[in-house]
């Protein structure tokens, strides 16, 4: 069978609410001995590992792109590894969704894996996860119970989770030194949160989404979120968050032994006009402060660069300003491809008709999208404006649709 096949066959699989939640962390399965030894040696991975409702991939977007750009040598702001000069950072990103192609999800320094690379891992754990058998538990003592106990049952791992465990085995594979991992869904409960030893953690913007999953409160959803927090280690956040939600977080933090950062959001640096355009809108703006922090922190906490360098972590909230960053913090922000989000182009067929493309689908990352978008487009322009609109299930498509056009109406005509 080949792999879009499995693939399809995965995606088909019914999920239920527990299946997400609950029963599918990957560390909580009875797995093979040789896959228990992967999930033990993912320190050598050197995880950042991000969590929150909007804005967890263009912030693992940003690190990354930070963490390639400082294997450069082209820019005199960007610290020399002279500690270990022979050693390269050799990134792995892994996000959700993907916008075409599910090797999207699972990049090598700043690329999808190729098909090869994907088929070949793809089933050495698609066959490993095949072969393992656990046993069917029901408490009670009689012939009918004991049989059950007995009985032999396969494994089932959905499509989220499968596609977690082959990023796993792909970056160690791979020899990435550097990898950065996106949450699914909440943190606490996520298929991704068998990371035990992260260097550092980022917590973005807390809003209301998956609700018949996380909780239809905010603090509910933040509890879920701070879930990726680990014993002795360090979480970022900023402190645009809601005072409920970092109530939530300090919490969680001094349960969990994890200092907890929460930077400062300078005036300046987020009324930069030209550093939003650059970025793409105000809430990129936090994305990559938070990713500059984040990246900051794991250059501190690895052993890739010297104690000269380690000026360079702007973790204090007195130096979280646009003016104290070097050039190559600049560079890799600027450089970033994030396909779909804060996305404006054009095609070769149509060069006059812009395209503004952007996956919001909650009421406050509606409002940041339109805000971009109008702040890109011309008030006065006589050209029509033809709004695309879709919602997955499960959303209130015509209530977020009427936000929208209220949103839009006072400034531009929709067709």
């Amino acid at each position: 069978m080949s792999v879009i096949m499995l693939l399809l066959l995965l995606e088909d699989q019914p999920i239920k609410q527990t299946e997400i939640f609950l029963v599918y962390r990957i560390d909580e399965i009875k797995l093979s001995a040789d896959i228990k030894d992967l999930l033990e040696d993912l320190d050598r991975l050197n995880i950042i590992h991000v969590s929150g409702t909007k804005g967890k991939g263009s912030t693992c977007a940003f690190s990354e792109s930070l963490l390639r750009e400082l294997n450069s040598n082209n820019n005199k702001s960007t610290p020399k590894n002279s500690l270990n000069s022979n050693v390269v950072i050799k990134t792995g990103l892994f996000t959700s969704p993907h916008m075409v192609e599910v090797r999207e999800r699972i990049q090598i320094n700043g690329a999808p894996i190729s098909k090869d690379i994907f088929s070949k891992y793809f089933f050495e754990v698609w066959n490993r996860i095949a072969s393992i058998e656990e046993l069917a538990t029901i408490d009670g003592d009689n012939a009918l119970t004991n049989r059950i106990v007995n009985k032999p049952k396969k494994v089932d791992i959905p499509y989220f989770g499968f596609l977690t465990l082959l990023a796993f085995h792909v970056f160690m594979k791979e020899n990435v030194n550097a990898a950065i991992f996106e949450v699914g869904i909440g943190g606490e409960f996520d298929l991704t949160n068998v990371i035990r030893n992260p260097i550092v953690c980022g917590i973005t913007s807390i809003g209301i989404d998956h609700t018949q999953i996380l909780g239809s409160k905010i603090q509910d959803i933040a509890l879920q979120k701070a879930g990726i927090m680990k014993k002795d280690s360090i979480a970022y956040t900023l402190d645009h968050q809601k005072e409920i939600v970092l109530d939530v977080f300090k919490k969680v933090a001094l349960e969990r032994t994890c200092k907890l950062v929460i930077l400062p959001t300078p005036n300046r640096f987020y009324n930069d006009e030209q550093l939003e355009a650059n970025l793409g809108g105000k809430h990129q703006i936090l994305n990559s402060i938070l990713a500059v922090n984040l990246v900051c922190e794991w250059v501190k906490r690895t052993s890739f660069f010297t104690k000269e360098d380690l000026c360079l972590a702007l973790n204090a909230p007195e130096s979280s300003t646009s003016d104290v960053w070097p050039e190559w913090v600049f560079k890799a922000l600027f450089a970033t491809k994030w396909p779909g989000r804060s996305h404006h182009f054009t095609t070769p067929e149509y060069p006059n008709i812009h395209w503004y493309l952007d996956g919001a689908h909650t009421a406050d990352s509606l409002t940041l999208c339109t805000d971009w978008f109008l702040k890109n487009t011309s008030h006065n322009s006589n050209n029509p404006c033809i709004l695309l609109f879709s919602l997955s299930c499960g959303r209130d498509k015509i209530s977020n649709l009427e936000s929208l056009a209220k949103l839009v109406k006072d400034y531009r005509p929709i067709d």
